[in-house]
């Protein structure tokens, strides 16, 4: 009954229900029979509902697995040509990591490189920041710990918040009076302030307790999900750098 999912579920082998979908079968049923006993013993309302909501995710996993189940090996394949409308870009698209790779070779052999170019990215985001695509400056480090990552962002992050206000002073005189009347000084007090780290745990655990405290979010919070801007907002706040 784990999380992981079996060949048939991802598509690869005869479309029939595999293993996994048979045990979740079984489970509605006894998840039934487990609601009807409730409801003849006179069962609070909460316990009634809680087990049905339960029911009801059980059968949204059960027909996703079912789905899955049917799902035909290989690529797509509409009047004996590739179905590209099944793609994420919905079109024939071409992708390549070429700079990328190339320059990490170059950070073993002479240090400081960093890509500044065109990306792409075929999947989807949780926050309107991760576009499909988009131009990204990618520092590469050769010999380096998360910390040295962290210690680079921040760093380079810092830098810019101080050159723009100490270069461009009339562009974010206009920002501030047309847009975004704090702007510079939101820009400074990023430049000048330590940044917090936390840890994934601890980033959950924080948005945890501000559902406790009635905070709404439009995606669900729980273990393993990639975070939104919303959550981004709630985490920043809280150390007052938004």
């Amino acid at each position: 009954m784990g999380s992981r999912l079996c060949s048939r579920e991802l598509g690869f082998g005869q479309p029939a229900l595999c293993s996994q979908c048979l045990l979740r079968a079984v489970g509605l049923l006894m998840q039934g029979e487990a609601i009807a006993q409730l409801k003849s013993a006179k069962a609070s309302k909460g316990e009634i509902t809680a087990s049905v909501a339960e029911l009801n995710k059980a059968k949204e996993n059960l027909s996703r697995l079912e789905e899955r189940s049917k799902l035909k090996p290989g690529i797509p394949q509409k009047y004996g040509k590739i179905d590209y409308s099944q793609d994420f870009f919905a079109r024939q698209a071409f992708f390549t990591v070429s700079g990328q790779l190339l320059v990490e070779t170059y950070a073993c052999a002479i240090g400081s490189v960093y890509t500044f170019g065109p990306t792409f990215r075929a999947e989807h985001s949780h926050t309107s920041r991760h576009l499909a695509e988009f131009w990204m400056v990618e520092p590469e480090i050769a010999f380096a710990d998360l910390k040295d990552d962290m210690n680079c962002a921040e760093a380079y992050v810092k830098f810019l918040c101080q050159w723009l206000p100490d270069n461009c002073i009339d562009d974010m005189e206009f920002m501030a009076k047309n847009f975004d009347k704090g702007s510079i000084d939101h820009l400074r007090m990023v430049a000048s302030m330590p940044f917090e780290r936390i840890s994934y745990a601890e980033a959950i655990k924080l948005l945890e307790e501000a559902i406790k405290k009635d905070k709404k979010f439009e995606n669900k919070v729980e273990w393993g999900i990639d975070l939104a801007s919303e959550h981004d907002q709630i985490l920043a706040s809280r150390q007052g750098h938004v």
